[in-house]
């Protein structure tokens, strides 16, 4: 029910296009409510995905304890998506920078429970993923911590790359080492000599 030429303008939207843009949950309740079979449940989602927690968000400026549990729920869903997604004005941030940004939206966007249970579903080291890290050292995902899921167990490789299990190092323990970046295969910027 959108312009394609707004959806994928690479540009910041003005005020009218985002005004625009801001329809779409209502345009997209009325047309389902018509079709046959469409649970209530499915249509409090698609008519309150963008409600945020203080009352900022729309179509309705709900308060959290006025938005459904479950478009609470799709919301995070949404924006994690979003923010990993390649578009049109932007390129994706890695898994671990969309859980940060999600974390720091709790109160104002999300609920902080509903995030915290998403973060712990969510898995975006898993094991034998390379990462680099603060300390600039290269490293492979050794053991998920389903509590903590930004701060794996690493096996640090060393220079040459022959040995995989150089050194162990538990991102719980060392809170001076974050993981920088997350290399997939399909990645051009992997480093060569893997």
């Amino acid at each position: 029910f959108i312009p394609t030429e707004i959806l994928l303008k690479p540009g910041k939207l003005t005020f009218e296009e985002f005004a625009i843009i801001k329809e779409h949950p209502k345009l997209g309740y009325d047309y389902l409510k018509n079709q046959v079979n469409i649970d209530s449940i499915a249509l409090s989602i698609v008519y309150e995905h963008h409600e945020k927690a203080n009352g900022l968000g729309y179509p309705n400026n709900l308060k959290a304890k006025n938005i459904s549990p479950f478009a609470k729920i799709v919301s995070i869903c949404d924006v994690y998506e979003a923010l990993t997604s390649d578009r049109a004005y932007r390129k994706a941030v890695s898994p671990n920078e969309a859980l940060e940004l999600l974390m720091g939206s709790c109160g104002t966007d999300f609920d902080l429970n509903m995030v915290s249970s998403f973060i712990k579903r969510i898995n975006p080291y898993p094991v034998g993923s390379i990462v680099r890290l603060s300390n600039k050292d290269l490293a492979v995902i050794k053991k998920t911590n389903p509590k903590y899921v930004l701060r794996p167990v690493v096996s640090v490789i060393n220079d040459n790359c022959t040995d995989i299990n150089s050194m162990d190092l538990d991102l719980m323990e060392r809170f001076d080492v974050v993981i920088e970046e997350l290399y997939s295969e399909a990645q051009e910027n992997v480093p060569s000599t893997l």
